[in-house]
């Protein structure tokens, strides 16, 4: 029987956001999955599009994870969740790539999973 490993990390805490913004890096290296809860809660021009990004080294190099690590772009109150599978690399974090003078209270939580 596989025994299942969860890990919740808080991304963003709600707040009134303008502008692009990175979370902190988070170990990812234990873990097998990610999930990214996006909850916009008020909402008032441009689009916001949440990536999940990957570093060998928690420092200067970052990089997108490819398809299915990230959302639509949204533009609206709404509550979303994006799966990313294996691998996820070493650290882990979430960016918030605002567009067209973004103005939205959001807030972002990852869950770290580990099957096995």
């Amino acid at each position: 029987m596989s025994r299942l490993k969860k890990h919740v990390e808080v991304a963003f805490p709600s707040a009134a956001r303008t502008a692009s913004a990175n979370s902190s890096g988070f170990d990812g290296e234990p873990y097998d999955h990610a999930i990214l809860y996006v909850d916009i809660t008020s909402y008032t021009s441009g689009t916001f599009t949440f990536y999940l990004e990957c570093s060998p080294d928690n420092g200067t190099t970052w990089h997108r994870l490819a398809a299915g690590g990230e959302t639509a772009a949204l533009a609206a109150v709404a509550s979303t969740a994006t799966k990313m599978a294996a691998p996820i690399g070493k650290f882990l974090r979430v960016a918030a790539v605002g567009a067209t003078t973004p103005i939205a209270t959001f807030s972002c939580d990852l869950e770290l999973i580990r099957e096995g």
